[in-house]
């Protein structure tokens, strides 16, 4: 069988709280950065027609200006230097709940700390992410859309077909999933340790290296044995005032890791 994309997602955190410790506590600062994990592993696909379905994708391989090597991959999207049409990207955002030691890190409640008693995944699903909103990059605007979309019609804004080419995201919320993090697997601190913490907030951490094969091992597998997601959908895990640490969770000095987005092969 030839090994194809099969199932791309993403995992953001959401509203950081903070992210850098004040001098006073002589700690090194956090730096949020992000990561793309290789399409790597295998999962089993449910015997129905909605599995021989997949994402739009299309590959490119362009020579670096910088080192003079060649780099290929793969995008989701139509392809802007072909066809350039419109596509919707059916995209699941999936709530994670942390429990951290007993202190639930839930984006589906309000946060009175932080947010002024907003709740998180709301707030998002209510963002440029996914909602329109003006965009205007290098002094050439891009009118009303997403983020994502105004980004990747800038990327391509030499070659594409400039009145058809779109990537937008048609997002749908599913139930929260709550996780319990064992104990050395995470952390909690109280986020005005922090500069910009939130006087009452918690600030979490986990370990990614425990964290992420969760997501591929059991959460993806089990959403898909239900039907909630699939290959021809892009599903985005949220957790909240929770980085991501390399490592054991007490090591701040390899904190925090933002987001990061893979894909699973079959």
């Amino acid at each position: 069988m030839n090994r194809i994309a099969l199932l791309a997602y993403s995992c953001v955190t959401f509203a950081i709280c903070a992210l850098a410790f004040g001098q006073e506590q002589r700690l090194p600062n956090l730096k949020v950065f992000f990561q793309s994990r290789p399409a790597h592993g295998t999962l089993t696909l449910p015997n129905t027609p909605a599995a021989s379905t997949h994402l739009p994708t299309f590959g490119y391989t362009v020579t670096s200006s910088r080192d003079g090597n060649t780099y290929s991959g793969v995008m989701v999207g139509d392809d802007p230097f072909s066809s350039s049409g419109s596509v919707s990207i059916p995209t699941e955002l999936v709530p994670i709940i942390l429990n951290i030691g007993g202190t639930l890190m839930d984006p589906t409640v309000p946060d009175t700390h932080c947010l002024g008693g907003r709740v998180p995944d709301t707030v998002i699903t209510r963002s440029p992410i996914f909602q329109s909103a003006n965009f205007s990059f290098g002094g050439t605007a891009f009118g009303g859309t997403q983020y994502i979309d105004a980004f990747q019609r800038a990327n391509f804004f030499s070659v594409e077909n400039q009145a058809t080419f779109h990537t937008k995201l048609q997002v749908t919320t599913l139930a929260p999933i709550l996780i319990d993090v064992p104990a050395a697997r995470g952390a909690t601190s109280p986020s005005n340790l922090f500069v910009g913490g939130c006087p009452g907030g918690v600030f979490g951490t986990v370990d990614i290296n425990w964290f992420a094969p969760l997501v591929e091992g059991q959460i993806l597998p089990s959403l898909l044995a239900q039907g909630l997601i699939g290959p021809s959908t892009f599903p985005i895990f949220m957790i909240y005032s929770t980085g991501m640490t390399v490592g054991p969770p007490g090591n701040l000095r390899k904190c925090c890791v933002g987001g990061f987005h893979s894909a699973l092969l079959t």
